[in-house]
């Protein structure tokens, strides 16, 4: 019923789950969401535990890790005019990550640290949002992106098992989505190897994906990803 970064109101529905829908317990905006599930299925076949969905005053933070660069702007009465990358985007110095806008009406560009690829973003903010109301720090220093050398690993639940593609080959597509049930062998993505043949990868058993990598891009070669 909700999406990452709406913000909502004391017990209203989330998400509709049988026999009674899931509420919220406190006023905020919605941080985080189990991606992946589809009518029917059971919130254990998918998630790591029972929780499906988060709430908190305001959105989570955007951490970089040690060999990352944070994205940090002055916030102060500034609103989020668009995004101009997403996670995933390969960028050099100076490329504009995003827009804002001042109080007084002036449109500023926050541009990218250092060269590499844009690891995360403050997930959820939208265009309009103003920026110092949504951000966990002090509006001095709010953290919109981050960008590191390569994209994080994927976290899997327990007893799942990573899938490695082979090295030097190029993303064409996925064949499954979050949380899609899957027969052993089935066909998860399509590849490309540097003379241009198919490479595909498939499920080594039955189960559920999980996660996926979704911020691949056709061409990405997968080992520097």
């Amino acid at each position: 019923k909700v999406e990452i970064g709406d913000r909502v109101g004391l017990e209203q529905i989330l998400v509709d789950m049988d026999p009674e829908p899931v509420k919220a317990n406190a006023r905020g905006y919605v941080t985080q969401r189990q991606e992946g599930l589809k009518r029917g299925q059971k919130i254990e076949d998918v998630a790591l535990g029972d929780m499906c969905i988060m709430i908190a005053p305001t959105l989570r933070p955007v951490q970089p890790s040690f060999d990352e660069e944070p994205v940090n702007v002055f916030a102060k009465g500034r609103e989020l005019v668009e995004w101009k990358l997403e996670v995933g985007d390969e960028v050099e110095t100076g490329d504009t990550i995003v827009t804002l806008k001042t109080p007084d009406g002036a449109i500023v560009e926050v541009t990218a640290p250092r060269d590499g690829v844009i690891t995360a973003v403050l997930a959820g903010i939208k265009p309009g949002n103003n920026i110092e109301k949504l951000c966990s720090t002090v509006a001095t220093n709010c953290t919109l992106a981050v960008v590191g050398r390569k994209l994080p690993p994927l976290l899997l639940r327990e007893e799942g098992t990573n899938i490695n593609a082979p090295r030097n080959v190029q993303f064409v597509e996925w064949k499954v989505r979050s949380g899609e049930p899957v027969k052993k062998d089935q066909l998860l993505l399509v590849c490309r190897d540097s003379e241009g043949n198919n490479v595909t990868i498939a499920a080594p058993h039955e189960g559920v994906v999980v996660r996926l990598l979704k911020f691949l891009r056709v061409g990405m070669f997968l080992d520097k990803v």
